[in-house]
């Protein structure tokens, strides 16, 4: 009976820590690599080159582990290196539509991936809604801006609760600043979205968190999805 109960548990802990959908979309997490601590180049293009990969992936049918190069987004797609990003326009996810990108150099073992480039065929910001997120998931994860508080409830959260902010930040001023996540599920039980945060896979779940509806404007900002086709799953020269 002891260890039965035990048993019983462990099986709650699980379930408790479940990340399964409420709607039928692709599973985001499986087309992602394992989540990285975003780099000094930032979060945004840390979460642009995880969707990108992501939709790679889910496009060819396997994770077969392409490792965009998130410095070089950084250094190109914007401002300069370390600048940052007005990540509202979507700077990243232009980027990437508009002039591809290089894999990452020297990690890829899969032939001819250190002498590629890779391109998403649209980049679209989607308006931003509970709804209009939920329907998009279906063919994207979703590069998401949200809003710190300043009450530093965020960057004291350890991703292994249900981040909830008691009140919707609605304006910039309002917050410390803002970030960018990837939105890959939601579950409707909970009232809350899945996403992929930019701290790697020792922070909460893997690298994954959940978020309540309405919390840090996350479905009141703004947020992009992509798409891409045979045209840019060719593995071009840089």
């Amino acid at each position: 009976m002891k260890h039965f109960k035990l048993f019983l548990l462990v099986i709650g802990i699980l379930l408790s820590n479940s990340y399964s959908y409420t709607q039928s979309i692709p599973d985001w997490i499986s087309y992602m690599n394992t989540p990285t601590a975003q780099r000094p180049s930032g979060c945004w293009a840390n979460s642009t080159c995880a969707v990108t990969e992501a939709l790679l992936h889910y496009y060819i049918g396997a994770n077969i582990g392409i490792k965009l190069d998130e410095d070089f987004l950084a250094c190109n797609g914007c401002m300069g290196c370390n600048a940052g990003c007005h990540s509202y326009y979507g700077e990243g996810m232009y980027y990437v539509r508009d002039n591809r990108l290089r894999s990452k150099q020297n990690i890829n073992v899969y032939p001819n991936f250190d002498n590629a480039k890779w391109g998403l065929a649209s980049a679209t910001q989607i308006v931003s809604n509970i709804a209009s997120i939920k329907t998009a998931l279906q063919y994207s994860p979703v590069v998401s801006v949200i809003e710190l508080p300043k009450d530093n409830s965020w960057a004291s959260w350890n991703g292994l609760t249900i981040y909830e902010h008691s009140s919707s930040i609605m304006y910039i001023e309002d917050a410390v600043f803002g970030h960018v996540v990837v939105i890959v599920g939601y579950n409707d039980t909970d009232s809350c979205w899945i996403i992929r945060e930019t701290r790697g896979s020792s922070w909460g779940n893997n690298g994954y968190g959940k978020v309540k509806y309405g919390s840090v404007w996350i479905d009141g900002a703004a947020n992009f999805v992509g798409t891409v086709n045979s045209k840019f799953i060719s593995k071009n020269s840089p």
